[in-house]
């Protein structure tokens, strides 16, 4: 398994154009990796408890950061955003769990890779996009 987990690249590709968002985004990214480097280099239940707190810690700041934004600019799926936000912080919070009670098995580490490492992209690509492009807007349409 140990060389078969699938790191996620921060790349311009990941870029929303607002540099706040873009730079929590490259931290929560180095924390997910970090999660998985722990699970790569087998550090052992102890160290990945202690990457998965820190994980879930970053993601609490970030995402409290960017429904700050969503309040202030008045984004209008402020509620089905954060509620992507809830689930994400439930799914973490229930590998945890799973952690804590079995440990890190071949599934945990595949379902916690894969799923973790997919949830980010795509939010950030589907969700975090059209966030940025409605700041950008009301942004523009202040400055006139």
């Amino acid at each position: 398994m140990a060389n078969d987990l699938l790191y996620v690249t921060w790349n311009s590709e990941l870029e929303t154009g607002n540099s706040k968002i873009d730079q929590q985004h490259e931290g929560w990214i180095a924390a997910v990796n970090n999660l998985f480097a722990s699970i790569n280099d087998n550090k052992g239940a102890v160290e990945i408890k202690k990457t998965m707190k820190f994980l879930i810690e970053y993601t609490n700041i970030h995402f409290s950061d960017e429904e700050e934004l969503q309040i202030q600019f008045d984004y209008p799926k402020y509620k089905s955003h954060k509620q992507l936000h809830l689930d994400f912080k439930l799914m973490v919070i229930n590998m945890s769990h799973t952690l804590d009670e079995q440990g890190a098995t071949d599934d945990f580490i595949n379902n916690t890779c894969v799923t973790m490492g997919h949830w980010v992209i795509n939010h950030i690509k589907k969700e975090d996009f059209k966030l940025v492009a409605h700041i950008l807007t009301k942004e523009k349409e202040a400055n006139n």
